[in-house]
C-alpha cells in the first residue's frame, strides 16, 4: 500500500523516475517476503494445532493475493527495471500493471477484513455480544476502509499525477508560441 503512494505521490519530491521505481520495487519486495513468511507461519501453526488449511474465504483470498502479488512483482521487475524491453512493450504493459496493482490492493483489503471477521466469529463464539475484541476489530476495519479511500483518492487524483509529461507539454507549447511570434515583444510606442 505504501509503495503505491511512494510511486504516485513521490513525483512531487523531485526524485528521479528510476529512484521512485527502485523505492517502489524494494518496498514491494520486502512486503512480498513478509507475506510469504506469514504464510509459512500460518501453515505451521495450523499443522501444529491440527487446524485444516484453506477452509475459508479468508484463506483462499489471502493465498490468491500472495500469488498475484508475486506475479505482479516479477512482471514489474521484468518490464520496468530489468532487462527493460522496448518502450512500446513497457507502455502496453503499464495499464495491465496498474490494473493488477489496484486489484491486488483490493484483495489485500478483502483478505484483512475477512480475516478480522473470521477471528471475531470463531474467537467470540459468534456475533452475540460486543466485547472489547469485537470493538477493536470493528475500529480497525473502519480505519482500513478509510485508509483505502485515502489511497484511492491519492492515486486517482490529478493533483498527484507525474508532472513530467505536463512540464514537457508546457515547454513545447511555450517554444512553439515563441516560434510563431505570439510571445514577441512589441516595441513600445513613442509618445512623441
Amino acid at each position: 500500500m505504501q509503495s503505491i503512494l511512494v510511486y504516485r505521490a513521490g513525483a512531487a519530491t523531485g526524485l528521479s523516475r528510476f529512484t521512485l521505481k527502485m523505492i517502489h520495487f524494494i518496498i514491494q519486495l520486502v512486503a512480498f517476503i513478509m507475506a510469504v513468511l506469514a504464510l509459512f507461519a500460518v501453515f505451521r501453526y495450523h499443522g501444529t494445532h491440527g487446524y485444516p488449511n484453506m477452509m475459508s474465504l479468508h484463506n483462499w483470498v489471502g493465498m490468491a493475493t500472495v500469488v498475484f502479488f508475486g506475479l505482479q512483482l516479477l512482471f514489474g521487475f521484468l518490464f520496468f527495471l530489468f532487462p527493460r524491453p522496448r518502450e512500446s512493450i513497457r507502455s502496453a504493459y503499464k495499464g495491465v500493471h496498474l490494473f493488477f496493482g489496484f486489484f491486488i490492493f483490493g484483495m489485500v483489503a478483502v483478505s484483512i477484513l475477512t480475516g478480522l471477521t473470521e477471528q471475531i466469529f470463531y474467537n467470540n463464539g459468534g456475533f452475540d455480544s460486543v466485547t472489547s475484541k469485537v470493538l477493536i476489530a470493528n475500529v480497525i476495519s473502519i480505519v482500513l476502509v478509510a485508509f483505502i479511500g485515502v489511497v484511492t483518492f491519492t492515486v486517482t487524483s490529478s493533483f498527484f499525477e507525474d508532472n513530467d509529461e505536463k512540464i514537457q507539454d508546457d515547454i513545447a507549447a511555450a517554444t512553439s508560441d515563441e516560434k510563431s511570434g505570439l510571445l514577441e515583444m512589441k516595441p513600445a510606442e513613442s509618445s512623441t
